[in-house]
């Protein structure tokens, strides 16, 4: 959360979020999430998104921006992997992400290992900006945007989880310390 050595300003201030603390609020939000609705999910979102990755660590999927101004991927992808872009798109949506385009995710293709990363953007609370997944664009194209039974089976069990009282403190206490 400090300043960015490039830009001068902190990486939250420049990409317009609410504050620190939010976008905070936000990652700790997302992992919380994840971590409660079990598997695949909890492996797709760690408790710090980029924990455990370092330059050079064999990974794929480090975006790039072609000339068309639309991300770009080197290398393979998660996307054509069903298993991986699936859970993804569901957990997406379920936590209203409006930034995961392309670059916003890490893939490593020998262990098929994906994480998604950078939740700033999620929870918006009615301050929509971005409104892009690039999983759930994957998914619809793919033909799979209806929900499966096992997803329909968790979004009617997640209100009796107690990790919806805490997204609703974590969330509420967040809308309160917008500037």
């Amino acid at each position: 959360m400090r300043d960015h050595p490039l830009l001068g300003e902190p990486v939250w201030k420049y990409y317009d979020q609410l504050s620190a603390t939010a976008t905070g609020i936000n990652e700790c939000a997302a992992w919380r999430l994840a971590r409660a609705m079990g598997s695949p999910w909890d492996t797709l979102v760690r408790q710090r998104s980029c924990a455990g990755w370092r330059p050079g660590a064999g990974l794929v999927g480090v975006g790039s921006v072609d000339p068309q101004g639309k991300w770009a991927l080197r290398g393979a992808t998660p996307f054509n992997v069903q298993a991986l872009c699936s859970p993804a798109a569901f957990f997406d949506s379920l936590i209203g992400q409006q930034d995961r385009h392309r670059g916003n995710q890490r893939y490593e293709a020998a262990t098929a290992r994906l994480t998604l990363i950078d939740h700033g953007f999620a929870f918006p609370g009615g301050r929509w900006r971005f409104k892009e997944s690039a999983f759930l664009q994957q998914r619809h194209d793919d033909g799979a945007s209806a929900l499966t039974s096992d997803e329909v089976a968790l979004l009617d069990d997640l209100p009796s989880r107690s990790v919806w009282q805490e997204l609703e403190l974590m969330l509420m206490g967040e809308q309160d310390a917008s500037p």
